[in-house]
């Protein structure tokens, strides 16, 4: 029989010296693949779906790259050299790796004590700057976008092209990713402003904006609005030539009979 702790030690001891013991150093208390372990049991819960499988997989992929350090070893350059061996072509990604170390090791100081310095707050990101989008969409191409949307590639016309020329339109004016133009809630539209809710930053900072309702915006509106009433009248149309369809299939079998 092999003694891992007195009783009075704890579950937390017991399971660290087991791990130990075992070669499992998620299991051991105070290194980095436990704490990336604890942190994603505890701190994702006020995340989305999508935004808490990204973290975990990052946690994992920090977990590996330290795996032979405890919490309180690394340091600064353990985390730029992190980096830079993983992500010096990719800014972008850096930089959310950056920011995903920075909340474990905040986890780590506030709430498990294993040391009192974040080692990602004197880290230099300015090589891996990342630039906005210069590139806007000329209003030919906008024009050809909503063009080619009435036509399919069958070269017959498309049943919804009209909402989408209309979903086109209030994303230019409303300046908004499409997808949070297409599943607006009336509740969202007021008299005189759009309260848009971006669905990229729902899991995280949350923050909603306002629009207000121009001349333009308003006529886009209603194109919208009719155009789903053209649509749901078609939809209906073609349910009930499907049905007429069947009947006069089942009635030409029965006559057949």
């Amino acid at each position: 029989m092999i003694r891992l702790c007195s009783i009075a030690d704890g579950e937390t001891v017991m399971y660290s010296k087991l791990g130990e013991l075992m070669g499992e150093r998620k299991l051991v208390d105070g290194t980095m693949p436990s704490l990336c372990a604890d942190w994603k049991d505890r701190k994702l819960d006020r995340y989305s779906d999508k935004v808490q499988k990204e973290y975990r997989r990052m946690a994992d992929v920090i977990a590996t790259a330290f795996d032979e350090y405890s919490v309180a070893d690394v340091t600064t350059k353990d985390c730029a050299d992190f980096l830079r061996d993983n992500f010096s072509s990719k800014h972008n990604t850096a930089q959310k790796y950056a920011n995903v170390l920075r909340k474990i090791f905040k986890f780590a100081i506030s709430e498990r004590g294993f040391r009192q310095d974040n080692p990602c707050d004197q880290l230099d990101l300015s090589e891996y700057a990342t630039k906005r989008r210069e590139v806007l969409p000329a209003h030919d191409s906008i024009k050809a976008i909503r063009e080619a949307a009435l036509i399919g590639k069958d070269g017959l016309p498309t049943e919804s092209g009209p909402m989408f020329q209309c979903i086109v339109d209030m994303s230019y004016l409303v300046w908004q990713r499409a997808i949070d133009v297409r599943t607006l809630l009336k509740t969202q539209i007021g008299a005189t402003a759009i309260r848009f809710k971006p669905s990229k930053t729902a899991g995280t900072s949350g923050k909603v904006l306002d629009v207000e309702i121009t001349p333009q915006i308003r006529r886009s509106r209603r194109s919208i609005e009719s155009s789903a009433n053209t649509c749901s009248r078609r939809r209906k149309a073609v349910r009930i030539r499907r049905r007429g369809f069947i009947r006069c299939g089942a009635a030409r079998k029965s006559a057949r009979a």
